[in-house]
Formats: structure tokens, sequence, C-alpha cells
């Protein structure tokens, strides 16, 4: 009995501060200072490059939780693979 009191305690706890630091996150990040996504742009279909928009299954999920939890985003949108490494090694 007091094990699980403890148990929902915690997972009370844990629930608590995931969702302040979610709001947190969101706090960050406005028009004016957008979360920057890079993606991979060679790895069709989960991520690629189409005429200088990120497309694919993970731009499309992350659009989805981006926009639900109200997270303002920009895509980076390397054309190649050279592109894409330089993004990371640059933390551009």
């Amino acid at each position: 009995e007091e094990l699980r009191a403890l148990n929902d305690e915690m997972e009370m706890f844990v629930k608590d501060a995931l969702t302040v630091n979610l709001q947190n996150i969101i706090a960050q990040y406005s028009k004016d200072n957008p979360l920057h996504v890079l993606c991979d742009p060679t790895r069709y279909p989960y991520s690629y490059n189409e005429n200088g928009e990120m497309k694919g299954i993970i731009p499309d999920y992350f659009r989805k939780i981006a926009d639900y939890a109200g997270i303002s985003y920009e895509f980076l949108t390397p054309a190649t693979r050279d592109e894409y490494i330089a993004y990371q090694k640059n933390k551009e």
C-alpha cells in the first residue's frame, strides 16, 4: 500500500516536471525566435528537401506535434548531405 502511494506520488511529480519543462520550452520559442529544426535531406521518405521545403515522415510528424504544442519553429533546408553535416558542425 505504501509502495503504491509512493509510486503514485513519483508519477505525479514526473508529470508535473515534464509539464513545467514543456511550458518553458514553448515559452522560449516565438515568431521572433523560432526553434531551428534540421533534418537530413537524403533520407527519403523520412526526410528530404523538395524545392527548398523539408518534406517526409519526420518533418510531417514534427509539424503536427509542434503546432499542437504551440512551438514556433523553422526548418533549416540543406539541399545536400554535406550541407546537412555543415549545419551540424556549425550549430546554425
